[in-house]
């Protein structure tokens, strides 16, 4: 198995996007469950929708404990944060996961989350691009994601980092769908 740990510290990063906004792109922590619920409820009910496949008007202890609980081997995930000028977070906006399949541990389901004002910027590319190397120094070959038939948005960037294998119809309105990840480059 790859040495994640040094996997998780390699992919960590500050960067900019295209338009300039400063970001760091990190391991999600334990401890931020409060803020997780926070920046839930500054998401609109459609990107809700969008994340969750369904509507969702709060996240539960439960699942605040598990998606704030990544121990970066079989569950990994990443934060985007804006920075100020000095360099502090200012506003986590972006949320992506890479979740290990019991059966396959070549397999691991994905699923991203950004704020709505920040839609097409450029968020969702760096999170994924980063959360793929990431998965990928772990060992996970395949990402699967599901996500509603119409959001061209996820399947674009899903494109990205991967070629899709198959896309099925999982439920009414919903696909499931394989994406094949490229190694990263270096």
């Amino acid at each position: 198995m790859p040495d994640t740990e040094h996997a998780h510290h390699a992919f960590l990063r500050q960067t900019t996007l295209p338009d300039g906004t400063p970001i760091r792109i990190r391991r999600i922590r334990a401890d931020g469950a409060a803020e997780l619920q926070r920046a839930f409820h500054q998401l609109s009910p459609g990107a809700r929708n969008q994340r969750f496949l369904a509507r969702k008007d709060r996240l539960t202890a439960e699942e605040l404990d598990f998606l704030t609980h990544a121990d970066g081997r079989d569950h990994l995930a990443l934060v985007v944060a804006v920075l100020d000028e000095a360099g502090s977070e200012v506003d986590k906006i972006a949320v992506a996961r890479s979740v290990r399949d019991r059966a396959d541990a070549s397999v691991a389901e994905v699923a991203v989350i950004v704020k709505d004002e920040w839609h097409r910027r450029g968020v969702g590319e760096a999170l994924l691009t980063n959360l793929a190397a990431w998965a990928w120094q772990t060992g996970v070959r395949r990402w699967r994601a599901y996500y509603w038939k119409d959001n061209a948005g996820i399947q674009r960037l899903l494109a990205k980092v991967g070629v899709k294998r198959y896309e099925q119809r999982e439920s009414p309105g919903i696909l499931e769908a394989e994406y094949a990840l490229q190694a990263p480059p270096g």
